[in-house]
């Protein structure tokens, strides 16, 4: 008994002797990813979708000159497209201001149109005004004239009716675009309570080996939050450089700060089974004594 243990013995501590010398290269194969579930209420197509998340793989793959990530149909980390309730507000958002411009404009156009019925309308008061006063000067008008005035009289009588009409109807129009621009101002008040609850446009979880992507703003902001997530997947932290990808808040930067490819280089540094072995009962003894 006593020799089978000096054996054991001895067995273990040859192999942690040589795993001081078998290395492991943490990068030496790129995470394969698959799209999961795309919300159709976004609107993109999956071929734009896998041009998003190549520029976001260049991104970390240019700088170093090593494939990190790789699309494969059948990888086991899944990328998905949530749509949540920050999306909805944002496409909302994007829609009033739509209809706002729109409606802005054909009040624009109203406004001037009416401007210059109303100026037409004062040259021909003036105009009859005038004449009217030139008749009266002479003691009065000819029969047929007056009775032409008097149809003139009646003519701008109804232009005023028409135009005070219009006036009332712009004044409408122009309530209900102000009021537009309330329930904008409105639903972006909401957009940012929403965004101060929940900042991240993405989210990576390791338990399911995951990515959402929660809402899209713009192509650059997109490729930047698949790219921070790339990150993470990888094994990357957080950096306090506001310029990094690896920034904790999203931006439209898409390129990788020195500090970025600093942090993957060191992620990827070739390693013993030993440390390997170090660092996990390092971390175990770390979870349990919290």
């Amino acid at each position: 008994m006593r020799k089978q243990f000096l054996v054991f013995v001895l067995l273990l501590a040859s192999v942690l002797v040589a795993s001081r010398y078998i290395y492991i290269y943490p990068c030496a194969q790129p995470i394969l990813y698959k799209i999961g579930s795309v919300d159709p209420k976004f609107g993109v197509k999956e071929d734009q979708l896998l041009k998003d998340l190549k520029s976001a793989e260049n991104i970390w793959e240019k700088p170093t000159a090593k494939n990190i990530f790789d699309y494969d149909p059948q990888g086991p980390l899944t990328v998905n497209f949530v749509y949540d309730t920050r999306q909805a507000l944002k496409t909302d958002i994007g829609q009033q201001e739509k209809n706002l411009t729109s409606q802005n404009q054909s009040l624009d156009t109203q406004i001037k149109n009416y401007e210059t019925q109303i100026a037409q309308f004062k040259k021909k008061n003036e105009d009859l005004n005038a004449e009217i006063a030139k008749w009266n000067s002479q003691g009065g008008a000819p029969p047929d004239v007056y009775d032409q005035l008097l149809i003139r009289q009646k003519d701008l009588q109804q232009e005023a009716d028409r135009l005070n009409q219009l006036a009332k109807s712009l004044n409408q129009k122009t309530g209900n675009y102000n009021a537009g621009i309330l329930k904008i101002n409105n639903t972006i008040q909401t957009f940012n309570q929403k965004l101060s609850v929940k900042p991240e446009e993405g989210i990576y979880d390791s338990g399911t080996n995951s990515i959402d992507i929660f809402f899209i703003t713009d192509k650059n902001e997109l490729v930047h939050t698949l790219a921070h997530e790339f990150g993470h997947a990888r094994g990357l932290g957080h950096l306090d450089d506001p310029q990094a990808i690896m920034y904790p808040q999203t931006s439209t930067t898409i390129t990788a700060t020195p500090g970025d490819v600093t942090s993957l280089e060191n992620v990827c540094a070739r390693r013993s089974y030993w440390e390997v072995l170090r660092s996990g009962l390092l971390e175990l003894s770390h979870a349990i004594n919290n």
